[in-house]
């Protein structure tokens, strides 16, 4: 799943903020994700993105058990 970024607070510091996630599935009930994100920030001042890293992280939780009832 591929999410972009149109608006938002992440916005007015990026250019750029888009989220790929890539769900593989393991034994019973569980799978890996693996998370790339892709972002250019708007000028030197902006902070990397890391403090994003918590809400993507339970996003990715969330969508994990959406895949696996899938």
């Amino acid at each position: 799943m591929t999410t972009t970024g149109l608006e938002g607070h992440a916005m007015e510091q990026f250019k750029v903020c888009d989220l790929i996630f890539q769900f593989t599935p393991k034994i019973e009930d569980t799978c890996i994700c693996k998370i790339t994100m892709i972002w250019e920030k708007r000028n030197d001042e902006v902070p990397e993105p890391s403090s994003y890293m918590k809400l993507i992280k339970t996003m990715a939780a969330d969508m994990e058990d959406h895949v696996l009832k899938a």
